[in-house]
């Protein structure tokens, strides 16, 4: 069958048509010109029965046969095509002798591929394979599956890919290769390499002595073509658009490691020697050991990502058990004249919302609720280290102002750029009833009394750990007998309720309903007033749960010491 070919004028390079050719500058065209003045996709050529038809696509600087600038035609022997500085000349060869290799007759005839056969992964159009080997093929596929099916570590499942495939089928040099969705080689997520097989034996390089065509990289990711070349010196493109992992390459496979709903990479592999070129039956098989091994990478991924999630819970429920040891518990050691009680139900498992009570000398009592900006890990390692601080300061220094400054100072130079925690401390004197309050960008806190709630102890300043060297003033009042005072964070008048109704902007669970639902309670133990204050928030965003922490204080003043 005859053979056409077009011939670079410079350095007589020879490029094989086949029965369709793209020429510009992209990676998937057949010839890649690095060229300015070639479009992206600039030269299309196709062979139609006896003739070669050549179309513009629509190029910048245009397509030129035997020197006219054209649009569209036929090319004969003889003739040139210039794509910018490039000179081509197209030659048929009437003499040319068929392919050694038995199988690649079959393959064009079926394909119409003069040298490699291109097996897509979407079709179900395959060549048959020859009867006496199908029992050996699904005992051979069988097995190797069942390697590699119950291997959840990523190195050894890629490297029993490898090796198992080796016994069946003969290669000289393979490597698997995870790319992205643009076909860019990732190294291994767990060792940062790429495993190959080189002279019998199992390797791991980096990903930059990986030498392999974009243009299979294309076919095979892209595309999501199993390809096979039985000839590579039959393959004048593929000779000069690959750098094959080894020199010498007689025969190539390469196939998708194709997962549920997308192509995760490749596994390819050659062989030297001219006896072992590859089969179609190899590539049926090599196909089917892609799909297996992209299900079984794929299975791998999902259970790393669930044991690290597991890990990460298990973290975060310590986390949240040492938090909570933090949180002021021992309600018993409170002062007979005094009821009070505090809870905080984080968004996530661990948070930025805090409460704390501390006896303090001269027969007084503090406490404190404080919200840090932001959720989870970074938070919670915040609130920590505040409380820790606060219970050293707050015994160290009796001005309140002057335990907010040592706190803003701390929190100013040690805490994340950005954070910064809102923070309200009040301090009770157990003899008069007489109540000194801090309020660092805080809500207001809500004074109970005669079943009427109103605001008090505004916030004075910025929260802590905004600005240096900051002052705020303190606030004075006396309690009267049965008082109560409610600190709270902004999780509580924040928690939003699901609505359909899209008019509905009243979605908040807000602070005229937080006060009505205070003024309508029974303020006579403070433990159940908070635990029906949060249970009527929750409530109110079900079936969801508050988007914020959620933290409450209630503290009731029963009389004088």
């Amino acid at each position: 069958m005859p053979k056409a070919y077009l011939i670079k004028e410079d350095d007589k390079e020879k490029y094989p048509v086949h029965s369709h050719l793209i020429i510009g500058r992209t990676k998937e065209c057949n010839i890649v010109i690095e060229d300015p003045a070639v479009s992206r996709k600039h030269f299309e050529l196709i062979k139609s029965e006896d003739s070669y038809k050549w179309k513009d696509l629509g190029s910048t600087n245009g397509t030129f046969v035997n020197g006219q600038k054209m649009l569209s035609g036929e090319l004969h022997s003889g003739d040139t095509v210039q794509i910018g500085k490039t000179l081509f000349r197209f030659e048929i060869e009437e003499n040319s002798k068929p392919t050694e290799a038995s199988g690649v007759g079959e393959i064009e005839e079926q394909h119409s591929i003069v040298s490699h056969t291109f097996l897509s992964m979407d079709e179900s159009t395959v060549s048959p394979v020859k009867e006496q080997h199908a029992t050996l093929l699904l005992e051979t596929l069988c097995k190797v599956i069942n390697d590699i099916s119950t291997n959840f570590d990523l190195c050894e499942l890629q490297n029993k890919i490898i090796e198992a495939t080796s016994h069946v089928i003969p290669i000289d040099h393979g490597a698997i290769l995870l790319t992205d969705e643009e076909g860019k080689i990732l190294p291994c997520p767990k060792c940062s390499r790429v495993h190959q097989w080189e002279g019998g034996h199992l390797v791991a390089v980096p990903v930059n002595r990986v030498r392999i065509s974009n243009t299979v990289i294309y076919k095979v990711v892209k595309e999501r073509q199993s390809l096979l070349y039985q000839d590579i010196m039959d393959n004048e493109d593929l000779k000069r658009a690959v750098s094959i992992i080894s020199l010498n390459v007689q025969s190539v496979i390469c196939v998708p490691l194709r997962a549920k709903e997308k192509i995760l990479g490749l596994f390819y592999m050659d062989t030297v020697s001219d006896k072992n070129r590859y089969s179609e039956e190899e590539l049926l098989l090599a196909s089917a050991v892609g799909n297996a091994s992209g299900l079984a990478i794929e299975n791998v991924k999902i259970y790393q990502e669930l044991i690290e999630k597991y890990r990460m819970e298990q973290e975060l429920q310590t986390a949240a058990t040492i938090q909570q040891g933090f949180l002021f518990n021992n309600w018993s050691s409170i002062p007979k004249n005094c009821d009070m009680f505090a809870q905080t139900l984080p968004a996530k498992v661990v948070g930025g919302d805090f409460f704390d009570v501390i006896l303090l000398p001269d027969n007084r009592l503090g406490f404190i609720v404080g919200d840090v900006s932001g959720k989870g890990m970074p938070a919670s390692l915040a609130m920590v280290r505040l409380l820790t601080e606060f219970r050293i300061q707050a015994q160290r220094l009796s001005s309140p102002i002057e335990v907010l400054k040592a706190l803003n100072e701390d929190l100013f130079e040690y805490g994340q750029q950005g954070m910064f925690c809102s923070f309200c401390y009040i301090v009770v004197n157990l003899k008069t009833g007489e109540v000194t309050a801090v309020n660092a960008g805080h809500l207001p806190v809500l004074w109970w009394r005669n079943h009427k709630t109103e605001y008090c102890f505004h916030p004075s300043g910025p929260p802590l750990g905004v600005l240096p060297n900051t002052v705020w003033k303190e606030d004075k009042d006396i309690l009267s007998k049965e008082d109560a005072l409610i600190l709270f964070t902004d999780g509580i008048i924040e928690a939003r309720r699901e609505d359909k109704n899209k008019e509905i902007t009243d979605r908040e669970f807000g602070i005229d309903r937080l006060k009505k639902t205070i003024e309508n309670l029974h303020l006579e133990n403070a433990e159940k007033a908070v635990q029906d204050i949060l249970q009527k928030v929750q409530k109110y965003s079900a079936p969801n749960l508050p988007h914020d922490d959620c933290t409450l204080l209630l503290f009731r003043w029963l009389n004088h010491a």
